[in-house]
């Protein structure tokens, strides 16, 4: 089953858990910005199953606006990982963070 991360927990959570972060952006949008432990993988690589992950840790998995990400969290929790789908991607987690700096 795919659980849902929100953008104002997602920082929170990967800090105070051991867990993998999986970020499926590009390499170019990676090296903008991405969420602590992250990691960048292709998603056609966890599709094709061409990595192996943990899974005795959870995965938060996330792209630019969270379609892809679900895609590939359903695909990894069908094969046993527990995941984590960060809502509305990379882009809600930045506009959070630029609404919580405005406060």
């Amino acid at each position: 089953m795919v659980q849902q991360i929100w953008a104002s927990r997602v920082v929170e959570y990967i800090q105070s858990h051991n867990c993998f972060v999986m970020d499926l952006r590009e390499v170019p949008a990676f090296r903008r910005g991405h969420l602590p432990k992250a990691v960048q993988v292709d998603a056609e690589d966890v599709e094709e199953n061409r990595f192996s992950f943990p899974k005795d840790v959870p995965i938060v998995v996330y792209c630019d606006e969270g379609s892809v990400s679900l895609r590939v969290a359903r695909l990894l929790s069908m094969r046993g990982y527990y995941v984590y789908n960060l809502a509305g991607g990379y882009e809600a987690f930045l506009r959070y963070q630029e609404k919580s700096e405005t406060r």
